[in-house]
């Protein structure tokens, strides 16, 4: 009898260990099913998280901000330097069209004064 009886407690030891962790597993599917949606009605409404998105979309407003900025700075000192040497350069022409003036002006006094070649004079006349 005593035999029967052990094996009869091992039958339902076995048995109480399969039922408890079916218990235990329903028990949580039901928790995740039942508190699930409600731990999120609380995270979207009460805490607000829709703020995340919109702040991570503000950072990002800020850094195309900085970069767009930068861009800027680096065109207005293109354009600058752009207008720089380009004044440069008008001055270098009228230097030279000054120098080319001063050589003309001197070449037609040496060609009235009659001290300057007779190829000179052809071309002043031309």
């Amino acid at each position: 009898m005593r035999a029967i009886f052990g094996v009869v407690l091992r039958i339902l030891g076995i048995s109480a260990l399969i039922a408890g962790g079916l218990a235990v597993g329903a028990a949580v599917l039901i928790a995740v099913i039942l508190i699930g949606p409600l731990i999120f009605w609380v995270a979207w409404n009460v805490l607000n998280f829709r703020a995340f998105p919109a702040l991570a979309s503000a950072r990002q407003q800020v850094d195309v901000s900085r970069l767009t900025e930068t861009q800027q700075r680096r065109q207005l000192l293109l354009s600058v330097a752009a207008t720089y040497y380009s004044g440069v350069s008008l001055r270098e022409l009228a230097q030279v069209a000054s120098q080319s003036q001063v050589d003309q002006d001197l070449a037609k006094m040496k060609a009235e004064l009659g001290t300057g070649s007779e190829g000179e004079k052809k071309e002043l006349e031309q």
